[in-house]
């Protein structure tokens, strides 16, 4: 029996090592942005519109920035403003371009009576769907 066993145990490890796992293809981001607010938002594997902007704001400000927009989050309805972009793992990205992501990641909610433009979001994870362009 214990040799029986021993096969068993020996064809076990060569099944679940010659298994290969999956790719899940996200780039995970491990830099931070420290939001702080009281109300934070943690979503998982949301879908949206990535979109890197230059804003305008006011009358001579401009702000330049990775947003996403169309967000399936439903307590969302403002543009997302990723403060940590891993802008190193997207090279060819130019102001102007959309792409459809999935993303993970904590946001700053603001209450109902702030008047804002977007709201801050510190993104864990994304992956790129396909290019609206």
């Amino acid at each position: 029996m214990t040799k029986l066993h021993s096969i068993a145990l020996l064809v076990l490890l060569l099944v679940t090592t010659s298994c290969k796992k999956e790719k899940d293809n996200f780039i995970h981001v491990k830099e931070s942005c420290g939001l702080e607010g009281g109300n934070i938002l943690n979503v998982h594997e949301a879908t949206g519109t990535l979109l890197y902007k230059q804003v305008v704001q006011g009358t001579d400000r401009y702000e330049k920035g990775i947003f996403i927009g169309n967000s399936s989050i439903e307590k969302v309805k403002l543009p997302l403003k990723i403060c940590n972009f891993p802008f190193e793992q997207f090279p060819s990205l130019e102001i102007g371009d959309a792409l459809e992501v999935v993303f993970s990641a904590r946001i700053e909610m603001l209450p109902e009576t702030v008047d804002a433009s977007h709201l801050r979001m510190e993104i864990h994870k994304i992956k790129t769907i396909h290019n609206k362009n």
